[in-house]
């Protein structure tokens, strides 16, 4: 994952602003593929919400089911968003990103999305109405340095 470089001083503010309330927060990311050629494609539409803060303790905690984890809270607590997309999440197509998955049928909708564009990526399969090709340093100046995978 990796911090989009333009809200960087929203997310620091947000965070002084986080650790004075006892909720849980939910985060935006967006997903970020690389290809075996090192270009870099955003999945458009491929934007993904989920709890990334919240209080450290026993509640709340992750609790295992079948396949994944979810995060369960007795009492429940308030729950609010970080607006907008904070992050990128990386895929590189020369991982399988997909190998811990012990099953062939992904139990959800997020994942089998995940999924087919990283297997169209993988196969240069690129659609510019699934995907906006990025610069080639993209990830670079997102990072402010050399990245090296």
């Amino acid at each position: 994952m990796v911090l989009k470089k333009d809200r960087r001083e929203a997310f620091a503010n947000f965070l002084k602003q986080a650790q004075k309330t006892y909720k849980i927060w939910n985060l935006v990311g967006q997903g970020l593929y690389r290809d075996a050629r090192e270009n870099y494609f955003l999945a458009t539409g491929e934007t993904n919400s989920e709890v990334r803060l919240f209080p450290n303790g026993l509640n709340p905690r992750f609790h295992k089911i079948d396949l994944f984890e979810v995060l369960k809270c007795e009492p429940p607590l308030d729950e609010d968003m970080f607006e907008g997309v904070l992050f990128y999440e990386l895929r590189f197509v020369t991982t399988d990103e997909f190998s811990h998955w012990s099953i062939t049928d992904i139990p959800t909708e997020r994942k089998r999305r995940e999924m087919r564009n990283f297997v169209l990526i993988k196969s240069a399969d690129i659609s510019p109405d699934r995907f906006e090709k990025l610069p080639a340093d993209f990830l670079e100046r997102q990072v402010g340095r050399p990245v090296t995978v």
